[in-house]
């Protein structure tokens, strides 16, 4: 085997290990089925994006994995990070993207039966459920079925043209059924449709009662999604430059050990277990060396001269970091990423 693809199949076998180290694990959890019975298992958490319509099971750490959907279950979860409840509600198929607005103000709702996830749980409970670029809450009061919580954008003719209106459906529906002394008309009318403000919302009526569950798809912890590093480095770096005008054109400084400093700007992506993240990370750095190079002949031999380099320069990559978690205290990751070419320096002398 030649040496390339010695190097390729190692770094093969590095990664899938470390994939395998870093896959999701099946946590402690429950479903219920249809008929109220509920069992207990582990199930796959890959902390979905989007709502799901199955999930990945076994009643075992050596049980064989198993699927389940939206057919036989009536909710799912772990406890503490997430639960999901399947209901058959009337939901707003409108499309959110901008180009696709249409004139018409109303929603348009159409019967799916879901997977909704919980993020509040008492007497009001908040629903949400993302597909694409879909997002729609819900709101169940009691045992009732989960309504949604109306939004929409549309278009509308003005005489500067065609402008985007909103319809908020949303606040007449929290003045009309969540109205209590906490939430005032001021509080309705400032609240935007979104999961914060409307968690808010839930929360103060939910003082009213005794049952004030909060169900996220995280751990419980405060997770911090952009981090900003210090990066000190040091990399083994030679120089060579062809000089057109020298008998030798071909220059080759020596390699020479440089030292590196650079800040590295991270966000982790909200979805999967925060696996994923992507960095930039901008690096200064400064070359500096000497070489005795030919420069011309004579008929007294070689005429030698001492070449000096001060080259500073400024490394962009930019690249999708991903992290394998070992336990709950270590974690391995690797990276791959694009450098753009080094932004010179105005005191890079020759």
């Amino acid at each position: 085997m030649n040496p390339p693809m010695r190097i390729f199949w190692c770094l093969a076998l590095f990664f899938t290990t470390l994939l395998s180290f870093g896959q999701t694990q099946f946590e402690k959890g429950y479903f219920i089925l249809n008929n109220g019975d509920s069992l207990n298992c582990y199930i796959k958490n890959t902390d979905w994006k989007y709502n799901p319509d199955k999930f990945k099971y076994k009643f075992s750490a050596d049980d064989e994995i198993r699927t389940h959907g939206l057919e036989d279950i009536s909710a799912f979860g772990v406890e503490k990070k997430f639960r999901y409840e399947k209901h058959l509600v009337s939901i707003d198929i409108s499309d959110d993207r901008t180009n696709l607005l249409t004139y018409d103000k109303n929603p348009k709702l159409e019967f799916q039966t879901l997977f909704l996830n919980v993020l509040i749980q008492g007497d009001v409970t908040l629903y949400e459920f993302k597909k694409g670029n879909t997002v729609r809450f819900f709101y169940r009061i009691n045992q009732e079925v989960p309504t949604q919580f109306i939004y929409k954008r549309y278009f509308v003719d003005t005489e500067e043209g065609v402008k985007i209106a909103e319809n908020y459906f949303f606040h007449q529906q929290i003045y009309n059924d969540l109205s209590s002394e906490d939430i005032s008309e001021k509080m309705i009318r400032n609240t935007d449709y979104n999961e914060k403000d409307l968690i808010k919302i839930c929360n103060l009526y939910n003082k009213q009662g005794n049952n004030n569950i909060i169900r996220r798809r995280s751990s419980g912890k405060t997770e911090k999604f952009f981090h900003l590093n210090i990066k000190p480095g040091a990399k083994l770096t030679s120089l060579t430059f062809e000089d057109l005008f020298n008998d030798d054109p071909h220059i080759e400084f020596d390699k020479k050990i440089l030292l590196t400093f650079g800040i590295e700007a991270e966000y982790i992506l909200p979805f999967n277990n925060s696996k994923w993240s992507v960095f930039k990370e901008p690096t200064y750095q400064n070359y500096q060396n000497s070489v005795q190079a030919n420069y011309f002949e004579t008929k007294n031999g070689p005429q030698y001269t001492l070449l000096h380099i001060n080259y500073s320069s400024i490394e962009i990559p930019i690249g999708v970091r991903y992290y394998a978690y070992l336990s709950d205290t270590s974690k391995l990751f690797w990276n791959t990423s694009l450098a753009f070419p080094d932004i010179s320096m105005r005191n890079a002398k020759i």
